[in-house]
């Protein structure tokens, strides 16, 4: 049977439109518990309103930031400056925290790095808050010395939320809100000097779709005989452990990551000593000194299979990460990273600075079928803690490190349109 080529089909979709009744709109949500934040450790929360179903691809946060300083030095201001000062992310369903993502800045900021390419950076450098758009100027931000310096950003939001992969039926659900906690001052800064930073003007945006009552008998419809509807996403958590001083030999770090469908893991192997002035969450560096390896076990089970060396071949740790967003579907030549060569050799005895992080990240994909219509792709702890085990050869470390595990992994939200009640399994 000859098949009519897909460019010639006219007919395709030519009698399909939009059910009546829909319409679109951009909604700007104002915390519902201040207008200005600058204290360690305060809470920003966004309530969202209970209407229509919300696009999460269009979710941002856009807000003005205000940083005083003694004027003595210069600022540098550490990792992706949008994300910087906010330690924590948090979804909360009524009253039930659905998903709580700890060093949400550090974890956006590897995002930004193993995700997007020079290119991409540049595209976004006015909204993420980098010093320019120059190559040099892709990695943290310098603030003038002066007194005050004010300047706007811009980011995506990343959370449970804004990954799923339907539209998110506000209307159906107990109320949503959205939670970022302010990080410490030192967190954020390679210097001292800044007195305080203040975050005004935060308003975060999404587009709303409504559609007519025709549709919602459709959407009710669809839901089992209990009114049950489910909706996949996916999200991360992140944990840490501290590698102390004078190491060597066969380490095993063990994270307590417990989760049904594990996509990815990665590791931050923090900075320390006086060279990484970026600190555990904004330098990573090969620990091993290019003597070693790194492997992980999820349920026993090894990841990859033949320990990712440092010795043998570090371009192929650089290799495995290059994929460790994408499942088993490698596509190097697709892959988008922002890692200079200097930046990925980084080891214990280099030195970085506040535009030239280290960025020795180790990650590896775990996912069994991307794009799948299956909910659940990746791998299942079994209810075990992972592993990651460490070979450092020859080496013995001369300072402490914070190794930070993020694992990327599926979440299924299940919601109730007759009870308006929504509950997450991961």
């Amino acid at each position: 049977m000859t098949a009519i080529p897909q460019q010639l089909n006219y007919s395709a979709g030519a009698l399909n439109t939009l059910p009546e009744g829909t319409n679109s709109q951009t909604m700007v949500v104002v915390p519902s518990n201040g207008s200005s934040f600058k204290t360690d450790g305060a809470i920003i929360t966004f309530d969202l309103p209970s209407r229509g179903y919300l696009q999460p691809s269009t979710m941002y946060l856009r807000y003005k930031c205000t940083v005083t300083s003694d004027g003595t030095e210069a600022l540098k201001m550490k990792g992706t400056p949008a994300y910087t000062p906010f330690v924590n992310s948090t979804v909360i369903f009524g009253s039930q925290v659905v998903e709580s993502i700890q060093n949400y800045n550090a974890l956006n900021n590897v995002i930004f790095n193993t995700k997007l390419d020079v290119a991409g950076k540049q595209s976004y450098a006015v909204g993420l808050g980098y010093s320019s758009a120059q190559v040099e100027g892709l990695n943290g931000r310098l603030i003038a010395q002066a007194a005050t310096s004010t300047f706007d950003m811009a980011m995506p939001l990343n959370n449970i939320v804004a990954n799923m992969d339907h539209l998110c039926p506000l209307k159906h659900m107990p109320l949503v809100r959205i939670q970022l906690t302010l990080d410490a001052l030192e967190n954020m800064f390679t210097t001292t000097t800044q007195s305080e930073i203040e975050l005004t003007n935060l308003e975060l945006c999404y587009d709303v779709v409504e559609f007519g009552s025709s549709t919602e008998a459709v959407v009710a419809s669809l839901a089992d005989e209990n009114g049950n509807i489910m909706i996949k996403s996916q999200s991360y958590s992140t944990s840490s452990q501290t590698l102390p001083t004078s190491v060597g030999g066969t380490q095993e770090l063990i994270f307590n990551n417990r989760l049904s469908s594990i996509k990815s893991l990665f590791t931050i192997l923090g900075g320390a000593g006086t060279g990484h002035t970026n600190g555990s969450y904004y330098d990573s560096i090969d620990i091993t000194n290019n003597l070693g390896s790194y492997q992980f076990y999820i349920a026993s089970v090894p990841y990859p299979m033949r320990p990712l060396s440092a010795l043998r071949n570090k371009a192929g740790i650089f290799s495995e990460l290059t994929s460790c967003w994408s499942g088993n579907a490698n596509d190097m030549y697709g892959a988008r990273m922002s890692i200079l060569q200097t930046e990925f050799a980084a080891t214990q005895d280099t030195t970085t600075t506040y535009n030239t992080p280290a960025k020795f990240f180790v990650g590896v994909n775990t996912e069994r079928l991307p794009e799948s219509s299956t909910l659940l792709t990746g791998v299942s702890s079994q209810l075990t803690p992972i592993h990651l085990r460490l070979e450092f050869g020859s080496h013995t470390t001369t300072n402490a490190h914070l190794i930070t595990l993020i694992t990327l992994h599926d979440a299924i939200i299940n919601c109730n349109i007759l009870t308006k009640q929504a509950s997450v399994k991961v």
